[in-house]
Order: structure tokens, then C-alpha cells, then sequence
């Protein structure tokens, strides 16, 4: 038996979650709809110096396979990118990949804090990687949020994470450095069901953190009703119509194991798609402590290897080199 809308439980990550809606069977709106998506952006955007508008004509486009950080503010990914047009950015991240986030100074993980001083313990940034499957994203140019669609532990399709955040911003690789795209997170988030396909659940994520965000200073009342509003937009412009990504197949997609001669292919829904730089061949373990697919150590001379120590070492430096600048 399916669940009544407006049933509430406690996500995998420990954030409460409540049913909102199903594909095809409308939406219970969160926000007053006294704003409009540009005046919400608006309320909720900062200034980002050194950087360009992902929607201008003018924001520097990023080449299959090229290595980019992923910057939420207090939070720093490496992530391979797999296209990147006129529409969106989709990335992928191999499980593993290493990343920055911020802590609670006092050792405890996020989770372990309580709501009531959730945005005001003291914190630092350390190093880590990211757990679980590898993951597809995809950041619409000028959109409040970008689209997650996790695998499960088998590789099937795990479910899609709508993570509300600001448009994001570009700059261009200089130097040693990597290319790098901007955003900040902004606590509310909806998780999309893939069971009952054309009938999938909606999912409104930590609503009473984000309040908490508002009681403790991180917010103010108005702009987390911009963040709701947020939150409404994404139902009207990408969950009911059923719209891009969503109706790409991005679910589907897996980096496709290299042959034996190398140059590996990626694929999308089990076909073969574009044929990245040799060095991009995925073997998730961009960390090169031992490599998943092979079970070979880091060192073992292997042309995967050699190929993700080239490419992800000199981004980790400049990850790892944040933790000082912070």
C-alpha cells in the first residue's frame, strides 16, 4: 500500500523527510507563492568574486573529462565532467573521490549535532571522500539546484536528490590550478522515488533545519520562504512535466570499463556514448589506494593507474591546500 501524502519519517542521513506529492497527481506547494523564482534567487544570492554566470555567453565551457572542483562554500569536490552544452553541467563522481567538508571543531560529525546549535559550533574544514556508489550531476545553467541520481550498491538506479542551491557561477582553469564551478547549498532539498514509474513519491527534505538555519542567524524568515519558493519551482519546471534531466536518462548512465588496449567509453542506459581522453578511464578510484575494478594498489604500474594519478593528484594538492586558506 502506498503512503498517504504528508506521511513524515527520518532519511537514511538521519534528516527528517515528508511526503509532498507523486508525479501526475499534483503538489502540495511549501512556500506562500507570494514570490517569483528571480525575486527568490535574488533575496538568496552573494557575490562570488573572480567569476562568471554559468547562463552568460561568455562563462568558460568545460571538455569531457576535464577534472573540475565542485565548490559549495564549505564543501569541495573533484568530479570528472560528461558534458557540457548549452543546458547543464553533468558531472560524475567516482565513489571515493576525494573531497573537502567542513566539521564540527569539536570532532562530531554534522549529523551528531543537535538542530539547536546545528549553525553556530564551531567548525574546520578536513580532508575525506565520498561514500557509496559513484554518482551522476547536473547543474542546469541559471537554476537554483542541481540533480543527483544515485545508484544503488549494485549499480541500478538509486533514486534522483534534487539539491536547491544558488545558480552557479564558473571560473576558468589557471594554471596548476583546475577549473571550477560555484554554488552554495541552501539546506532544503527533495528526494524523487524511482518505484512506480509515472507515479514516483516526492520527498521534502530537512524543513525543521532549515527553520533551525532561521532561528540560529544562518537565515532570515524572508529568505527561507525564497528557499521554498525554491523548492515549488523545481515541482513546476522539472517534476510535472517530467522535464530535463529527468527525461534524459541520466539514471541509467555508468562509465563504461575500459578494453584491455585502453581509451575506455562511457555509457548511457547500456549504449555507448563519446570517448573521453585516455587518462578519464573510470576505474572509481580516484583516492589510487587500491583500485575497485582491478584490486591493484596504488603504484602497481597499471595504465589506469597511471592515468587517475595523473589526473586527480595535482587537483587533490589544490583541494588539500584549501584547508590552510580557510
Amino acid at each position: 500500500m502506498r503512503l498517504p501524502i504528508g506521511t513524515r519519517d527520518v532519511s537514511a542521513s538521519g534528516g527528517t523527510v515528508e511526503l509532498v506529492g507523486r508525479r501526475g497527481e499534483g503538489w502540495a506547494p511549501v512556500s506562500s507563492g507570494e514570490l517569483s523564482l528571480a525575486e527568490a534567487v535574488t533575496l538568496l544570492a552573494e557575490e562570488v568574486p573572480e567569476t562568471v554566470d554559468a547562463a552568460a555567453p561568455d562563462a568558460p565551457r568545460f571538455s569531457p573529462g576535464e577534472v573540475v572542483l565542485w565548490n559549495y562554500r564549505r564543501v569541495v569536490e573533484v568530479a570528472r565532467v560528461i558534458r557540457d552544452d548549452e543546458h547543464a553541467l553533468v558531472v560524475w563522481i567516482p565513489s571515493g573521490s576525494g573531497r573537502l567538508e567542513s566539521a564540527p571543531a569539536d570532532g562530531r560529525r554534522t549529523r551528531e549535532v543537535s538542530l539547536e546549535e546545528r549553525f553556530t559550533v564551531p567548525w574546520v574544514m578536513a580532508e575525506s571522500t565520498w561514500q557509496g556508489p559513484g554518482l551522476v550531476r547536473v547543474a542546469p545553467h541559471g537554476k537554483p539546484w542541481s540533480v543527483w541520481f544515485f545508484r544503488d550498491p549494485d549499480g541500478g538506479p538509486g533514486g534522483v536528490y534534487v539539491n536547491l542551491e544558488l545558480p552557479h557561477r564558473r571560473a576558468a582553469a589557471t594554471g596548476d590550478e583546475p577549473a571550477r564551478t560555484f554554488s552554495r547549498d541552501l539546506v532544503l532539498d527533495l528526494w524523487l522515488s524511482l518505484e512506480n514509474p509515472g507515479s514516483e513519491d516526492v520527498w521534502l527534505k530537512d524543513a525543521d533545519e532549515l527553520d533551525a538555519a532561521v532561528t540560529q542567524g544562518r537565515y532570515s524568515a524572508e529568505q527561507r520562504e525564497a528557499i521554498r519558493t525554491i523548492a515549488d519551482a523545481v515541482s513546476r519546471e522539472v517534476l510535472a512535466p517530467w522535464g530535463r534531466p529527468l527525461a534524459e536518462g541520466w539514471e541509467s548512465w555508468l562509465p563504461a570499463r575500459s578494453s584491455r588496449r585502453g581509451g575506455g567509453r562511457w555509457r548511457r542506459g547500456g549504449r555507448a556514448g563519446f570517448r573521453p581522453p585516455p587518462w578519464t578511464s573510470p576505474c572509481r578510484c580516484p583516492t589510487l589506494r587500491r583500485c575497485e575494478r582491478t584490486g591493484r594498489a596504488r603504484g602497481s604500474g597499471t595504465p589506469t593507474a597511471d592515468r587517475h594519478r595523473r589526473a586527480v593528484d595535482p587537483t587533490m594538492a589544490v583541494v588539500r591546500s584549501m584547508i590552510h586558506a580557510r
